[in-house]
């Protein structure tokens, strides 16, 4: 499951590489990789050199009342920049370009007990590959559809929480 997890990830992440036209590797927009930064890391709880997060998974509408928790090591982002064209800056687009959350290993807890490690992220707690781009001076996301980007909702849990 956590294999195809991952090449789900990088076919995603391929795919919208693939269709944006004129895709450039990200040379030089610093304000976009913190962002994107911003915006992943609201989402997590750092606790030394790992992030984390948790859900409660269900069935039939009914949640377990032990969360599963997730760590992940290595934690990075990858941006590239897309080639503006008239319209773009017609309509006042900046930067425009697809963004990426990576990470080295995860691994899960659930009722205490951690799995092993397995390379690369899963269960991120964000949809990644995802649209940015900076409009009118102000940064939108694609998630679904165009939203600003606003720091997320912090997790409701932190460092203590976390099984040892």
């Amino acid at each position: 499951m956590k294999a195809i997890a991952r090449s789900v990830g990088v076919i995603s992440l391929l795919t919208v590489l693939l269709a944006s036209a004129c895709v450039l590797p990200f040379t030089g927009n610093a304000e976009a990789r913190e962002i994107t930064r911003e915006y992943a890391e609201a989402q997590l709880v750092k606790c030394g050199d790992s992030y984390y997060s948790r859900y409660y998974s269900g069935f039939a509408g009914i949640l377990s009342s032990e969360p599963t928790y997730l760590e992940y090591k290595g934690l990075g982002f990858t941006v590239f920049s897309t080639k503006l064209d008239a319209a773009d800056r017609a309509n006042g687009v900046e930067w425009a370009g697809v963004v990426g959350v990576h990470c080295e290993m995860a691994r899960s807890a659930h009722d205490g007990q951690w799995s092993e490690w397995s390379t690369g992220c899963y269960l991120l707690p964000f949809t990644y590959p995802s649209e940015l781009r900076k409009q009118n001076g102000v940064w939108m996301i694609r998630l679904g559809s165009w939203s600003v980007v606003s720091v997320p909702a912090a997790p409701d849990f932190n460092c203590e929480d976390v099984p040892k």
